[in-house]
């Protein structure tokens, strides 16, 4: 575990090193003018989860294990812990930030769910070379488990936890509907409380180490100079310089902390979403265009191809149809490469959901050689 949490701190670092006006705009995690408290989960999340620590490490056998499943569904279930360690793998590969990351259309009419999160957290920690934090998760994190407990269909019986009317948890290649609480449950709620306690250090030790006011440049969204703002309780805020003229003088851009009301503000600064789309929408993009290959069960390239047919431009769909044959093109030529028949057979699902999808959509680009693979792959 040790492992880990020293990724957790290379994950804060790396992010800060490759880019820090995105960093810092992590760190703020305010998407909105309002009273820091109200705005956000993240500090409720932080000071929830310390009490639940404080019961847990107080209780034995069956009551500890209800705080922990407490604690642990908790830790599980709050979208500030997927969109700050998103967020932060996106500045790591000098990327910009998004208070939407995980909304799964761009009508903003749902949230992925924890299982999708989790999984579009998993993937952006391979493409990062975080491989024990996808270990974390993938070994720590179970559905089953969070949501029988929140769902109260559970029991307990001789320190084993019960799952009903739940499927099975599949524990090293076994199906499972019980867990022993002290050789399974309690070792998995540890791993949560550690994960935990390093990221709220990393988060205020980044935080309040901004003490005094920093020059930098970023992209706002062209590149800008940039003052961070600190101040003895860290992290201020920051001013990006010469954005705008007003009756021929330049002013500045601002986000800032108001120590008085406890509420961020900005100044001079346009909330134009659309815009922040476009920006988001290219990136994300441009992200998808770098990588060779995609899962199928990626949520966030999904998500992304729903929100271009929404949006409909004939450039984004181009781009997206590129990415669909490319990843479609991809796993074709691993299927012509596979001697074993049954794997080989496996790939044509795969392969037709790309390839169709590129049908479906395309409006202006000659596929035939798409349209012949289908048939072909259709009759195997």
């Amino acid at each position: 575990m040790d492992s880990t949490l020293t990724e957790i701190e290379k994950l804060f670092l790396d992010a800060r090193t490759t880019n820090e006006f995105e960093f810092v705009q992590t760190l703020i995690n305010n998407y909105g003018m309002a009273e820091n408290q109200t705005n956000t989960n993240l500090f409720e999340w932080f000071n929830a989860i310390e009490q639940y620590k404080i019961l847990y490490s107080q209780l034995s056998s069956v009551e500890k294990a209800r705080i922990g499943l407490l604690l642990y569904s908790t830790f599980f279930e709050s979208s500030d812990l997927y969109r700050i360690l998103g967020n932060l793998s996106y500045n790591k590969l000098n990327l910009r930030g998004s208070p939407i990351l995980y909304w799964k259309t761009k009508k903003g009419d749902r949230l992925l769910g924890t299982g999708e999160k989790v999984s579009n957290l998993t993937i952006l920690f391979e493409e990062c070379k975080l491989n024990l934090l996808t270990k974390f998760f993938d070994e720590t994190h179970f559905q089953e488990l969070r949501n029988t407990f929140f769902h109260s269909a559970y029991t307990f019986y001789n320190e084993v936890y019960f799952l009903l009317d739940s499927d099975p948890i599949t524990v090293n290649n076994s199906r499972v509907n019980q867990i022993d609480i002290n050789t399974f449950l309690f070792p998995a709620i540890d791993r949560v409380i550690q994960f935990f306690d390093k990221l709220k250090e990393q988060y205020y030790y980044h935080f309040n180490s901004y003490t005094e006011d920093k020059n930098i440049y970023g992209n706002f969204p062209d590149k800008k100079e940039v003052i961070i703002l600190g101040s003895e309780n860290g992290l201020k805020g920051f001013v990006v310089k010469n954005t705008a003229q007003f009756y021929g003088e330049w002013v500045d851009s601002i986000v800032s902390f108001d120590t008085t009301y406890k509420f961020w503000f900005t100044k001079n600064i346009e909330l134009n979403y659309p815009r922040i789309e476009d920006i988001i929408t290219d990136e994300r993009l441009t992200r998808y265009e770098k990588i060779d290959d995609v899962r199928i069960t990626d949520e966030d390239f999904n998500s992304l191809t729903d929100l271009i047919i929404e949006r409909g431009r004939k450039n984004e769909m181009e781009r997206l149809i590129s990415l669909l044959i490319k990843f479609g093109d991809k796993k074709y030529s691993t299927m012509e490469n596979e001697s074993n028949p049954f794997k080989k057979k496996g790939f044509v699902k795969i392969i037709l959901h790309f390839y169709q999808r590129v049908i479906s959509i395309n409006r202006h680009l000659n596929l035939k050689y798409i349209t012949e693979r289908i048939s072909q792959l259709e009759k195997l």
